[in-house]
């Protein structure tokens, strides 16, 4: 299993491949500590995270569970959250970044997600659904340090990743 979670943080793409086809019964087994980062997360989750969108987007096809929330392992009491939470992260943190593609992709493997089901009113461990992350994340974005371009471009990533969790029954959660 150790190998698996590896092979996804160093983009292996191959290697992730070759793993589930000997071992199919990975795709949706969490990570054990160490290391402490990846534990209780799914493959999905790691390859998100990690933005390997092309191994995300091998994980979505073959099936991995879209739904997927980390469980507590022995941090318990931190936050915990549903893979489609990671994937709207995901996307600003590229945008914080300057990395607009890695963005780009990321917005697509969050349309894959909620096209294969994923559920975005699925609260993480403190009650907030995809649209209260998108918010602020984006919030945070908007405010310095961050370049007039980086906050035109999460600008116009806010406007996708909101309109494909509407598209998708996402509440609208008033910001608090």
């Amino acid at each position: 299993m150790k190998a698996l979670f590896k092979a996804i943080r160093h983009g292996e793409t191959d290697e992730v491949i070759r793993i589930l086809e000997r071992h199919p019964e990975l795709l949706d087994t969490p990570s054990i500590a160490p290391p402490k980062k990846d534990e209780g997360q799914s493959p999905l989750q790691v390859a998100v995270k990690t933005g390997r969108t092309d191994i995300a987007d091998y994980l979505i096809r073959r099936g991995a569970d879209v739904n997927y929330m980390e469980s507590g392992g022995e941090q318990e009491k931190a936050w915990h959250a549903p893979v489609i939470q990671d994937a709207v992260i995901s996307v600003f943190t590229a945008c914080c970044h300057g990395d607009y593609d890695r963005s780009r992709r990321t917005l697509e493997i969050l349309r894959s997600l909620l096209e294969r089901g994923a559920e975005p009113n699925k609260p993480d461990s403190f009650g907030r659904i995809a649209w209260d992350v998108a918010g602020s994340q984006l919030v945070q974005v908007l405010c310095p340090p961050y370049s007039a371009k980086q906050q035109n471009f999460a600008r116009k990533q806010a406007r996708e990743v909101f309109g494909l969790l509407l598209e998708h029954g996402s509440r609208i959660v008033e910001p608090s």
